[in-house]
């Protein structure tokens, strides 16, 4: 049996002040994820357990996941 891979989204919308953002679910070791601002890949991001935390705020109403 096979057993379809389900890729979590989590979106959210920046207001210019908050650098974090959480996610529920358990990854595995060597996951890796993908940051999008507005549709960009972004880089000015960290890992920190269940966070991601942005260097500096993202601006108000973009679009995160």
């Amino acid at each position: 049996m096979t057993v379809p891979a389900e890729i979590p989204l989590v979106r959210y919308t920046g207001n210019g002040v908050i650098t974090q953002f959480d996610w529920a679910w358990k990854m595995i070791v060597d996951s890796t994820i993908n940051v999008l601002v507005d549709n960009v890949a972004v880089v000015n991001y960290r890992l920190e357990g269940f966070s991601v935390i942005f260097d500096e705020p993202p601006e108000d109403l973009s679009l995160i996941h």
